[in-house]
């Protein structure tokens, strides 16, 4: 075993046994000597699963902290990985517990940039500590043709409009907070990680998102060509947004009299085909994707039920009675995996408020 100057201890996740920093010494996972974050669990239970259904043929762990992602992406979806922090304590780590996994892995300890710019992966996952802005140009210069990209974002202030000024900079887009400001945040993400590879010709499309805690986390195909490249950008609306009726809805161009934020991305967040292939889930995972693929078919950003029924006046139903009582109107709508208390649907609020109030 590998000593290290500070307390270490081992645990269990997945199929994985990880030697990780002991984070009862420190008042964030941040603060320890390499970064190891136990609530990232779900994150990582979904790249699994994500993985073990697309089988990409290798996958760079860009940031690999203690390579905890990696480790179990290997062990678990049976795909080959590269590991790289230019943190050395992390690479220590990462060998250390590739060793007690019993795998074998290229482990590179360089600035993450530079390394994306010399190689180049069927899959690379950028998982930071804040914002993933700076690793996204490299990223387009290192994804094969037909390769899988999966994205984090940890600075949830700069995307969902609580500093707006910020999210302008760091993603060049105009966010701010409405009642749907975290698939506001994770559209102007996409928005913005679609806008970078297309300067190099290459679509993305989303496949797979979420927005968990304190993180939005989405997953993206590429396909090379100009033709493509052209297509995805035009799926960038701006969202334009009537804060007095709740109404909502995506435009070409912005829109007087009403707030408007973008440009986001228009279309599905979840990739049908992918959510069928998953399997062999189980807990907080299970239920993400079991609400994934309820809301998939909306485009539309989620409803939250209690700002519709108090802008409204509105007695709130149990949500499966709400979703029933709009079925029974011809509206088609589905729980959220957003909030407990908010549903998708095409419908714009004002319509739907209209069918509750009539429905006493």
């Amino acid at each position: 075993m590998v000593e290290f100057d500070f307390p270490v201890v081992e645990v269990q996740e997945g199929k994985a046994k990880l030697l990780v920093p002991d984070l009862s010494r420190y008042d964030h996972p941040a603060h320890a000597p390499v970064f190891f974050n136990p609530a990232m669990e779900l994150n990582r239970d979904i790249t699994v699963s994500v993985m073990k259904a697309l089988k990409p043929r290798d996958m760079l762990d860009a940031l690999a902290g203690t390579g905890a992602k990696g480790i179990r992406v290997m062990l678990e979806a049976g795909v080959e990985v590269a590991f790289n922090d230019r943190n050395p304590l992390a690479v220590k780590f990462i060998k250390e517990n590739l060793s007690r996994n019993g795998l074998k892995a290229r482990v590179y300890q360089k600035d993450a940039n530079i390394l994306m710019r010399e190689e180049s992966f069927h899959s690379i996952d950028i998982d930071p500590f804040g914002s993933p802005a700076p690793f996204v140009d490299s990223a387009a210069n290192c994804l094969k043709n037909h390769g899988i990209l999966g994205i984090t974002a940890t600075d949830t202030s700069a995307l969902t409009g609580t500093y707006p000024r910020a999210g302008l900079r760091r993603y060049g887009i105009l966010v701010g907070r409405t009642s749907f400001m975290h698939e506001l945040a994770i559209r102007a993400l996409i928005g913005f990680v679609v806008r970078e590879f297309a300067k190099y010709d290459i679509a993305l499309r989303p496949i797979f998102s979420h927005s968990t805690l304190h993180y939005y986390r989405v997953f993206f195909k590429a396909r090379y060509g100009k033709i493509r490249a052209t297509k995805a950008m035009k799926e960038l609306k701006w969202l334009v947004y009537d804060r007095k009726t709740e109404d909502r809805w995506y435009s070409d161009l912005q829109e007087r009299s009403f707030e408007n934020y973008g440009p986001v991305w228009s279309r599905e967040l979840w990739d049908e085909d992918l959510l069928g292939k998953i399997k062999g889930v189980s807990g907080e995972a299970e239920k993400l994707i079991s609400l994934a693929r309820e809301e998939s078919r909306f485009e539309l950003p989620y409803i939250d039920y209690h700002v519709l029924a108090g802008k409204y006046g509105l007695s709130l139903l149990k949500m499966d009675r709400l979703i029933e009582v709009l079925s029974q109107h011809g509206i088609s709508a589905s729980r959220s995996h957003f909030c407990g208390h908010c549903f998708k649907s095409d419908a714009q609020p004002s319509e739907i408020a209209s069918v509750l109030e009539s429905n006493g």
